[in-house]
């Protein structure tokens, strides 16, 4: 079963490659795009952000963050569907 940030984070559109197949184009995940809005609002909200730069320390907690909101909002879910979890 797939986990709710590894879905598509826009709707999933149905397109033809040059051979004729249909392939499917999803973009981000929804991990991925919360991740992106995270860095977006560190970005704007940093004063000194331009003075240091951007390392892979900051985008890393965005994604874990991103995961952590993904994976609330799917506890959140399964509780109000009333669905019944094997431990």
């Amino acid at each position: 079963m797939q986990k709710n940030k590894d879905l598509p984070a826009s709707a999933v559109h149905p397109i033809q490659d040059k051979f004729g197949q249909v392939i499917l184009m999803t973009g981000f995940t929804k991990q991925e795009a919360v991740a992106l809005e995270i860095f977006k609002a560190h970005v704007m909200n940093s004063t000194d952000w331009a003075d240091e730069p951007v390392n892979e320390l900051t985008i890393k907690y965005c994604y874990e963050l991103a995961a952590k909101f993904c994976s609330y909002l799917e506890n959140e879910g399964e509780k109000e569907s009333g669905l019944i979890q094997s431990v």
